[in-house]
């Protein structure tokens, strides 16, 4: 009978820490995708710097933050990336696929038919950030898709939110 709860303690013990890891893991993942988004938002606030201290248009300033923004990458084989989208709902900028600018976010679902990305927006624009869970396609496959978690920031002077996702398998 003691060998019986001893297996039985172990199987529990294991589990937990299988729980436990998995949650630290995804802990991890948020705080990872939040810090990246922040060192974003920190750019555009130094672009909007310039523009209020008369060292640049605006304009300027918000062409140089979304250039800033576009060269930023992060994660597996740096091949994660950072955009901008309006309180508006229409996206200001994508680094890879440039036809996407202007377009209203409300039509870009997940692979899960989920508008994520206006969930994100309104998350952002009532409590300045926020994170969202979506699925999206592997890098290399259109049949594969994964959750990813997404984390965007506000930034209220522009009205715009930038926007990062990291898959929870990186």
């Amino acid at each position: 009978m003691k060998k019986y709860f001893m297996i039985i303690f172990i199987v529990f013990n294991f589990l937990g820490i299988m729980i436990f890891s998995k949650n630290s893991i995804d802990r991890m993942k948020l705080k990872k995708i939040k810090d990246l988004v922040s060192i974003a938002h920190s750019g555009v606030k130094y672009f909007h710097s310039l523009f209020v201290n008369g060292n640049m248009t605006e304009i300027e300033a918000k062409n140089h933050a979304k250039e800033f923004i576009s060269t930023l990458r992060h994660g597996h084989k740096n091949k994660n990336y950072f955009w901008i989208f309006g309180y508006n709902s229409k996206i200001l900028m994508h680094p890879y696929i440039k036809r996407l600018v202007g377009m209203n976010i409300s039509k870009l679902k997940d692979s899960k038919d989920k508008n994520y990305l206006k969930k994100l927006r309104d998350i952002c624009v009532k409590n300045g950030k926020g994170y969202v869970i979506f699925h999206w396609y592997y890098r290399e496959s259109k049949n594969n898709d994964g959750p990813k978690i997404a984390y965007g920031k506000s930034f209220k002077p522009w009205q715009w939110i930038i926007f990062g996702s990291i898959y929870l398998e990186e």
